[in-house]
């Protein structure tokens, strides 16, 4: 899965591709984690939407990784078809579904540092996007105590 600002140089793929080789089911690039390099920085309000989007999410879902939203993950093929086939979230949550999915499956997470650079023309907007993603986020949440 690749973002289309391509934040991340694809040849960061090889450090993803490692962790599936070494047991991953899924591996994820991480600009949080030890070893990321954040070569443009971000502005105050997508560090500020950052932050409070990753504490809802680390306490509606009780995913245990750090940066769930960056748009660069590697799955294996198998595990993919079936965690896509149950999708429910269309927009920039689906990330969080798909992990949150592939915790409740059992399925190993590894988070992986990679290199990150700030594309200026994304078209994210961090407080329209960062609603829509909230509101995605407390469906999910309130689908996932339905279930459960």
């Amino acid at each position: 899965m690749y973002d289309a600002d391509a934040a991340v140089p694809i040849e960061e793929c090889t450090k993803l591709r490692a962790a599936l080789a070494g047991g991953a089911d899924i591996a994820i690039g991480s600009r949080l984690v030890d070893g990321a390099q954040v070569l443009a920085e971000r502005s105050n309000a997508r560090v500020l939407m950052s932050r409070v989007f990753h504490t809802m999410v680390r306490r509606t879902t009780q995913l245990e990784v750090r940066d769930a939203m960056c748009g660069f993950k590697l799955f294996r093929r198998a595990e993919a078809q079936k965690l896509f086939s149950t999708l429910t979230v269309a927009r920039f949550a689906f990330d969080i579904e798909i992990l949150a999915l592939a915790v409740d499956a059992g399925l190993r997470i590894a988070e992986v540092p990679v290199i990150w650079r700030h594309n200026p023309r994304s078209r994210v907007r961090p407080v329209r996007d960062g609603l829509r993603a909230a509101r995605d986020i407390g469906a999910l949440w309130a689908r996932r105590r339905l279930k459960g």
